[in-house]
């Protein structure tokens, strides 16, 4: 999960630096934006497997343990995560190019 957090500060940064950045460089960044979006995505659920599992085969999980608002959240955010990528990728895939030589 800090792997996860660590991406997502990164993806945080990038997108900042996108906004500021150049038209050539906006153009071709979507690239790395959807990669670090799919590695978050990819950590989350990894993790979140991890919880599972441990959660119906460790002994230190106690009878009557219930997951709580943040495994959800973090369900959510992956899927999210993913349904963005996807958008941003068909988006850069399928527009018309912004610039037309004269």
């Amino acid at each position: 999960m800090a792997i996860s957090g660590f991406l997502g500060a990164m993806l945080l940064i990038t997108i900042l630096g996108l906004l500021f950045a150049s038209y050539a460089r906006q153009y071709k960044g979507w690239r790395t934006v959807a990669s670090l979006l799919i590695l978050h995505a990819a950590c989350q659920i990894i993790g979140m497997v991890f919880i599972s599992d441990l959660y119906n085969t460790s002994s230190r999980f106690y009878y009557g343990t219930k997951y709580d608002i943040s495994f959800i959240f973090c369900i959510l955010s992956s899927i999210l995560d993913v349904v963005l990528a996807v958008g941003i990728t068909v988006t850069a895939i399928t527009s018309p190019p912004a610039y037309y030589p004269l």
